[in-house]
């Protein structure tokens, strides 16, 4: 994303990220200023649904 947002002026994003206690993100919001306009974007997750179960990948030897 900063490198789309660099030429517009932008010097840094910031970034605020909120997780749960099972280590979901529940909120997140972005901070930068362009061309002098400050810039906010807010996200919220949520509806996760349960959790998947998977095996994990049985290692190369090659």
């Amino acid at each position: 994303m900063y490198r789309h947002l660099r030429p517009t002026g932008v010097t840094g994003v910031d970034l605020e990220q909120w997780v749960d206690v099972d280590g979901r993100t529940r909120y997140a919001e972005k901070r930068w200023t362009s061309n002098g306009t400050a810039v906010l974007v807010t996200m919220e997750f949520g509806d996760y649904g349960p959790p998947e179960v998977f095996d994990s990948p049985i290692p190369s030897t090659a």
